[in-house]
């Protein structure tokens, strides 16, 4: 995690982390996934994720502090839509 980004942002460092932890978690649970659309799905999402977290963590992310908002939501919807598909899936919980 780029700690330039995050030192002067206590709450903002804190919200990437959980959904950095969380993120870990769904991509194991998604590992498991046995339908085809579902894990295409769930692949969509941890991409999405992804993408974001790597925006959030990055030195552009002070250069463009309105995306900031915007990519959270973007990785927290993601995120509840992975569990959901985790969880309509059987693979664990969320």
């Amino acid at each position: 995690m780029n700690r330039t980004l995050l030192s002067g942002d206590a709450a903002l460092a804190h919200q990437i982390s959980t959904l950095r932890t969380e993120f870990r978690i769904v991509r194991h649970a998604a590992a498991r996934a046995a339908s085809g659309a579902t894990v295409h799905r769930l692949t969509n999402c941890i991409t999405t994720i992804q993408a974001a977290l790597v925006l959030l963590e990055t030195d552009a992310a002070p250069h463009r502090p309105e995306s900031v908002p915007v990519l959270l939501r973007l990785a927290a919807a993601r995120l509840r839509e992975a569990r959901q598909l985790v969880a309509h899936a059987g693979c664990g919980r969320t």
